[in-house]
């Protein structure tokens, strides 16, 4: 089973409620509408997934559950991908296939 990380930091950038600034900690900020608030949110989460590859993978590599090591070439090699065929885009282009 895979599992995945996702930060969904601006899903949850507002408030509790569905519409932003209708209640706010007293020492909050109050700019929930400008794009400063949302470029501080931004550098948060960057902030956040530099903690995370610096403290978090490390110590998950050395409980042995997250790989240091890959043993393919490519990207596809390491995901477990088949590689298509010579010229498969053409086909699927003709057949009208994103």
């Amino acid at each position: 089973m895979t599992r995945q990380m996702v930060m969904i930091g601006f899903l949850q950038a507002q408030n509790c409620t569905n519409l932003p600034c209708s209640w706010r900690h007293p020492e909050s900020r109050d700019d929930a509408h400008s794009a400063d608030y949302y470029k501080e949110i931004a550098r948060v989460l960057e902030a956040g997934k530099f903690h995370i590859v610096a403290h978090v993978v490390p110590e998950l590599q050395r409980r042995g559950l997250y790989q240091k090591d890959y043993t393919g070439v490519t990207l596809r090699e390491n995901l477990g991908l088949p590689r298509p065929p010579v010229g498969a885009w053409k086909a699927s282009q003709a057949a009208g296939k994103p």
